[in-house]
């Protein structure tokens, strides 16, 4: 679980150039550019489900013992943070 998280974070944060101009501020920016034509986008969006997409399984099976609706409630809440830390960080630590 570290190593993917460490894994998450370097792909997030280290490994991509981080110029935010004043759109890219904006909540779902990429969605709205998107549906607006730029192509470009869906690939990044497509990568970015498909990175996040194990945490949840990870996640779930943590709490393997629980009921059922608690593990699902705890693995939404859970990720919901992570992926609400990271897009945090990116605005933080971008560089402009």
């Amino acid at each position: 679980m570290l190593i993917y998280l460490a894994c998450v974070l370097y792909i997030t944060l280290f490994s991509r150039s981080m110029d935010m101009s004043g759109e890219q501020r904006e909540l779902f920016w990429s969605y709205k550019a998107m549906f607006e034509g730029d192509t470009s986008l869906g690939r990044e969006i497509l990568l970015n489900i498909g990175l996040f997409a194990p945490f949840g399984f990870i996640v779930s099976m943590l709490f393997d013992k629980a009921e059922t609706w608690v593990n699902i409630l705890l693995t939404v809440i859970i990720s919901l943070a992570v992926s609400a830390a990271v897009e945090y960080s990116q605005l933080v630590f971008h560089h402009s």
